[in-house]
């Protein structure tokens, strides 16, 4: 319906079995936060996630900052700074 889209799997992973995790990417889920922290949780170890990825038979999709990437990156921080862009709405007002 929508290839182009990605359905995430964050919080909660750490609870998760790891066949409850193969039933999520069967059912759609195409990615995943990776890292050792989210915000106010845990995430699983690297190499456990990549021993489930060689299980399940997915492949990581390996990406490099482009200047392009930069260049966004960088415009996004000057947004944060000015109220009210196109990308941000400044509710405090």
């Amino acid at each position: 319906m929508m290839p182009r889209s990605r359905v995430c799997l964050s919080a909660g992973r750490e609870q998760m079995n790891e066949q409850t995790q193969a039933l999520c990417f069967m059912a759609g889920a195409n990615s995943v936060f990776y890292g050792c922290k989210l915000l106010t949780t845990p995430n699983p170890e690297e190499d456990r996630d990549m021993a489930l990825f060689r299980k399940l038979g997915i492949n990581i999709e390996r990406r490099t900052a482009t200047q392009g990437d930069v260049a966004q990156q960088a415009q996004l921080a000057e947004d944060l700074l000015t109220a009210d862009t196109a990308h941000y709405y400044n509710a405090s007002r």
